[in-house]
């Protein structure tokens, strides 16, 4: 017997209940029936913004999200038995001041702007975290002004999917020739470490660089920026989960979809859940989750679809705390190759940094690899590592305990990219026209750009495309 929940579908015709049955005969009988106007697929910045926007627009929606919790990068470690609270994703929010208020106070989240000047990690002390040797007389060069100058020409790159037509050389340009080009060797090292999640920085196009230190995000380097907001309680991850409290039965977590039929009528989905199968109706679909085509499959796609999809690649990017005794207060560890012949990169998959939170003894660890890699694999290279900068930066580590990871996030796949000649054929022109296929809409960071204020106001001028 199944059980209804929400409204009734809206503009339901014979042949979406046609395709709910075949849905069912495909896929195994579901527990429940679900009929809301919208599903959104990913409870991160743009899937909770998309849903909070779409109950304001008086429309219903279900948000189906594969971890146990909303949330997407942000992360939060709270200390047992306290309300002390680390952030060990997204640390802050810049760009458009307008969406980050309206984000936040869909829960009257209270924000606060933090100037550039009063944050940082301490002393940056730089070691090669592969031989144990420490560079003490290294000095990276942050004065990126050259760069700055070159992003500024291209002000709307980060807010939309197309592209200029035809796409500008320098953007299609392997970012070693683009460095080259401008004579910004110095920066490299810097900028690495501003992108971290690219992979091989070097071997990226140029375009993705510049995606990523998009125009808000260099701005808010310069001295005369405002800052950047956090949340008053030091807790990103509040409004995540007041919102999937709120949602109740809206929200279904630990909970993947594994069959659809979309077609210009309407939706179909079904979904597996921790209490059972879930079979969703809906006018529209809303896709969050980094549009992979492994993360795709299950919709169902066509060979429009698949051709896109399927040119992506992806990166992975890691977060994490340890615990650690012995190292100096606020010193920060950074990872410095001693070979200088590829301006001291780190190669990959390895740590970038250790750097110091405002809990004594607990650090913030972050991680890189070009490709998919096992969570437990990654797991012990950042305590063997962080085990051994501490043995080659301490003069023992007699009676000391070991190294402990007390939590662990991954961002894979992330900065999904394309190659050069994808890009300049004309590849996100296509992908860009995609929305609305099938009924199916998209946003995220691989549609604008992995600054959250983007996101938001990308978002915000997609939805009403789905009700026009």
């Amino acid at each position: 017997m199944c059980s209804v929940s929400g409204h009734p579908f809206r503009g339901v015709t014979l042949l979406v209940l046609l395709l709910s049955v075949f849905a069912l005969s495909t896929f195994g009988v579901a527990d429940s029936v679900i009929h809301k106007d919208v599903a959104i697929i990913g409870g991160g910045a743009s899937g909770l913004y998309a849903a909070l926007r779409l109950r304001q627009m008086n429309h219903s929606f279900v948000v189906v999200e594969s971890r146990h919790e909303f949330g997407g990068h942000t992360a939060t470690y709270t200390i047992p038995g306290t309300n002390t609270h680390i952030n060990y994703g997204s640390q802050g929010y810049g760009g458009d001041v307008d969406a980050i208020k309206r984000f936040f106070g869909f829960y009257n989240v209270p924000m606060k702007l933090v100037k550039l000047s009063e944050v940082g990690f301490g002393n940056t002390r730089h070691v090669d975290f592969k031989s144990s040797k420490e560079l003490p007389d290294f000095k990276p060069d942050n004065n990126l002004t050259i760069l700055s100058q070159q992003v500024h020409k291209y002000p709307d790159l980060a807010l939309n999917t197309r592209l200029p037509t035809p796409v500008p050389e320098d953007l299609t340009l392997p970012f070693r020739d683009f460095v080259a080009k401008y004579g910004i060797q110095s920066n490299v090292y810097s900028l690495y470490f501003q992108t971290e999640g690219l992979g091989d920085l070097l071997s990226q196009s140029t375009l993705y660089v510049f995606k990523y230190l998009n125009l808000a995000y260099l701005d808010g380097q310069l001295p005369k920026s405002p800052g950047f907001y956090v949340t008053e309680k030091g807790f990103n991850q509040e409004i995540y989960l007041k919102a999937q409290a709120d949602f109740g039965a809206d929200a279904l977590v630990s909970s993947t979809v594994i069959g659809a039929v979309r077609n210009s009528t309407g939706v179909v989905l079904t979904v597996k859940t921790p209490s059972g199968k879930k079979t969703i109706l809906v006018s529209k679909l809303l896709v969050t989750m980094p549009p992979t085509l492994a993360n795709m499959g299950p919709l169902g796609l066509d060979s429009r679809e698949s051709s896109l999809f399927s040119r992506f690649r992806s990166h992975g990017w890691y977060v994490g705390l340890v615990k650690v005794e012995g190292f100096a207060d606020r010193d920060e560890f950074v990872n410095a190759n001693l070979d200088s012949s590829n301006f001291n990169l780190p190669n990959l998959p390895a740590l970038y940094q250790i750097s110091p939170t405002a809990v004594k003894g607990i650090y913030l660890v972050r991680y890189g690899s070009c490709a998919y890699m096992d969570e437990r694999e990654i797991k012990r290279d950042i305590v063997v590592t962080v085990e051994r900068v501490r043995r080659a930066v301490l003069p023992s580590t007699a009676g000391l305990n070991p190294v402990t990871l007390l939590a662990f996030s991954s961002h894979y796949p992330f900065s999904l990219y394309v190659n050069s000649s994808d890009i300049s054929g004309g590849f996100y022109s296509r992908l860009d026209g995609l929305q609305g296929h099938k009924n199916t809409w998209f946003t995220g960071a691989a549609y604008s750009s992995h600054t959250a204020s983007h996101v938001w106001n990308f978002t915000e001028r997609l939805l009403p495309r789905l009700f026009p």
